[in-house]
């Protein structure tokens, strides 16, 4: 790890309990050994739950009877950091986006791609952001920019978008934000539900894309990680910048830093070493280094150069008023600092510290699941939500190779009965649901 300037200043001078017991030059990572969701039908009276919430009930109440609605490992595994490591993996495959929703997104991109080159014949509208990238969670905003539009002011580019969009009847919740230090509108598709975020010629978004994307490719456990923390931010509403916490670019680059940097790639005299392979082991670190040890006052962090700390006031980051802030250093753009309206530093770093308390729980490391400690799925509806629909996508793929196998038994379609039953039933509750709505009005 290379850092500029005296090594003490990079970790807060509060001594670490366990410093002596790694030896002076290890900086920042100390471990314990491993030795430490119902009703299914309308009932007689006629007042059925609607499809949605009854979906819901029934996976909360199942969910609560099995653990969380994400893959648990074996018991046979003794390791916590191992069990971490493995639940980490199930829990990033858990949310990440299936085929329908990858075209679901792709869907609604290019229907708004045909309304910019209605507007302006010549220009491109590129995503950027996490769906490029692919970490996306489901309820994740679309960002893209148009490029090439020749506007001259983008104020009126984007007003003449707004009216565009809204004579089609394509958009609903339209905002244009004309006077942000980047202008955008910001709109939902109504077909779809996805929430746009549109700039006009601002190139980085896709220039970072790029760079996160061989990150990605470079570093494997990157994508992981990230998911697990994005997750962990949103449910405690610290995920956007506008509300004070941090973006999903200031992460992605906050963990790639973090990886560059980690004591596991040099050796004690100073030699590159591979990466430490164990995300469990990762992930603490994670929340141990932005949580608890990294001196914000006085140092920020970088994933260019190799992975770096640097000073801060020498790189003109050091906000005089805010002197608290966390600074990270833009990739694209080395005069930017990713970070520097991140004014809920103080409640984001409390979250990563009291992740990194429960943890390495020595109760909660011998649990069934060590991340529900930290990942409130009970109350969460999304993840809730999500086990169904992804048993339903499982089911659908199932039928989808089944038809293509040819037709069954006697010329029967092979689509399984209790899969037939599922539409018949489907439809009955749409009627019941309309009945209902029709007494109502």
């Amino acid at each position: 790890m290379r850092a500029e300037g005296d090594r003490e200043t990079v970790l807060e001078t509060e001594k670490d309990p366990t410093s002596e017991e790694l030896g002076e030059d290890v900086d920042y990572i100390a471990f314990p050994d491993e030795d430490e969701q119902a009703v299914d039908a309308a009932t007689e009276d006629g007042d059925a739950q609607e499809p949605e919430e009854e979906v819901y009930e029934q996976e909360r109440t199942r969910q609560e009877r099995d653990g969380p609605p994400w893959d648990l490992p074996p018991e046979t595994i003794a390791s916590p950091w191992l069990r971490l490591h493995e639940e980490v993996l199930a829990f990033a495959r858990f949310v990440t986006p299936t085929k329908q929703e990858r075209n679901a997104r792709e869907e609604a991109v290019e229907r708004v791609r045909q309304v910019v080159e209605s507007i302006w014949k010549n220009a491109q509208l590129q995503v950027f952001g996490s769906f490029a990238t692919g970490l996306y969670l489901p309820t994740s905003d679309i960002d893209a920019v148009i490029l090439r539009s020749g506007c001259r002011q983008v104020q009126d580019g984007l007003r003449a978008l707004a009216n565009a969009l809204s004579r089609r009847g394509m958009a609903k919740n339209v905002q244009v934000i004309s006077k942000a230090r980047v202008p955008i509108i910001k709109f939902q598709e109504k077909e779809s539900g996805f929430q746009f975020d549109i700039s006009f010629d601002v190139a980085n978004g896709p220039q970072a894309a790029q760079f996160l994307n061989k990150w990605l490719q470079e570093i494997p456990q990157v994508r992981p990680i990230c998911l697990v923390v994005k997750f962990f931010l949103q449910q405690r509403e610290l995920n956007e910048v506008y509300t004070g916490g941090i973006g999903s670019y200031a992460l992605l680059t906050m963990i790639v830093a973090f990886l560059k940097t980690h004591p596991s790639r040099r050796n004690r005299l100073g030699n590159r070493k591979s990466l430490e392979g164990s995300l469990g082991v990762l992930l603490v670190d994670f929340f141990r280094l932005y949580g608890k040890l990294l001196n914000k006052r006085n140092v920020g962090i970088t994933a260019s150069e190799g992975g770096m700390f640097y000073n801060k006031e020498e790189r003109n980051f050091l906000n005089d008023g805010r002197p608290y802030l966390l600074s990270v250093q833009d990739p694209v753009d080395s005069d930017n600092d990713l970070a520097r309206n991140s004014y809920n530093i103080s409640k984001v770093t409390s979250a990563f510290d009291f992740a990194f308390q429960m943890l390495t729980t020595p109760k909660i490391m011998s649990s069934s699941s060590i991340l529900e400690s930290i990942l409130d799925w009970k109350r969460d509806s999304l993840l809730i939500e999500r086990a169904e629909l992804i048993k339903a996508s499982m089911l659908d793929n199932s039928l989808a190779e089944a038809k293509h196998e040819g037709e069954g038994v006697n010329g029967e379609d092979p689509t399984p009965k209790v899969a037939k039953s599922r539409k018949r039933k489907g439809k009955r509750r749409k009627g019941e649901n309309s009945q209902k709505k029709q007494r109502k009005d």
